[in-house]
């Protein structure tokens, strides 16, 4: 505060007089509002400098948000929407010109929910994931197990190959920003052609009985069953197995072997059973 004094005087009279003050306020701080930020979630604390002279107050410039306390320097934010909010941190002194500053928040979407598609059985070296397209985010395909090849790693229906026999686990993950990853992991289980069936030799028998007698399958498992004819197997998963009420004439038999999704190998084996001759009868012994 300066005061100052106005007088009039004349001659002898006494003097008048008045007082008059003008109030100087010093210039604010310059206002900081702090780092600007990238986020997740709907709010978020806020750390503006505090002013050694004037008083500080938030407010929106743009985007949304709610302030617990807009007249402290470091205060929460919350509701802020998706994209780039500009919140200012004014501080002011008396009718000095304010000092604004702002800080721009940046809330990021939450990515969309990763789904690797269903589990797969193939026979073949490759074949084709099936994650979900992400509305929001970017996904990206890696290995987890096993083995395979990923086409383009960044595109959710990719090709993959050389896949290795067994089990093989993909994740597919989904990102925005900082924003935590969504994950989801797919197996393809690529199964091993079975092993080429081999039924044996043909026979020809003159009995209702004979025993089978196929390959034993390295990969895989083989089961018998009746093409032509007619026969009862003993065990029909078993590749020797015997074999009885054969029909007469010719009786086909499949052995095949199947593993998984792989092409079954098959292979026909013939058991021709003769019928028994007819009982011989000479007739009746004649003196001649």
């Amino acid at each position: 505060t300066n005061k100052f004094i106005w007088r009039i005087t004349n001659s002898v009279c006494p003097s008048s007089r008045d007082t008059v003050s003008i109030i100087r306020d010093a210039m604010p701080s310059a206002a900081n509002a702090g780092s600007n930020q990238t986020i997740c979630l709907s709010s978020t604390f806020i750390n503006a400098i505090n002013p050694s002279i004037g008083n500080g107050m938030w407010s929106v410039a743009s985007g949304t948000a709610t302030f617990v306390n807009p007249n402290q320097d470091n205060t929460t934010v919350s509701g802020l929407s998706v994209g780039t909010n500009d919140l200012i941190w004014t501080v002011t002194n008396g009718v000095c010109p304010a000092s604004r500053d702002t800080v721009f928040i940046v809330r990021s979407a939450v990515p969309t929910t990763s789904d690797a598609g269903s589990d797969q059985a193939v026979c073949a070296t490759s074949s084709i994931l099936n994650g979900n397209d992400p509305a929001i985010g970017n996904g990206t395909w890696s290995l987890l197990s096993g083995t395979g090849t990923i086409s383009n790693p960044n595109v959710y229906n990719s090709a993959v190959t050389s896949l290795g026999l067994g089990t093989n686990k993909f994740i597919w993950k989904i990102t925005n920003s900082v924003c935590p990853t969504s994950r989801d992991t797919v197996s393809i289980s690529r199964d091993a052609m079975p092993s080429a069936a081999n039924a044996g030799t043909n026979q020809t028998i003159c009995s209702s009985s004979s025993l089978l007698a196929a390959n034993n399958p390295v990969v895989g498992s083989g089961v018998w069953s009746v093409l032509s004819g007619s026969g009862n197997f003993s065990d029909p998963l078993a590749f020797d197995t015997p074999i009885n009420t054969l029909a007469v004439g010719a009786n086909k038999f499949i052995w095949t072997i199947s593993n998984g999704t792989c092409p079954s190998s098959k292979d026909t084996v013939t058991i021709s059973r003769d019928d028994l001759p007819t009982t011989a009868n000479s007739g009746i012994d004649q003196p001649i």
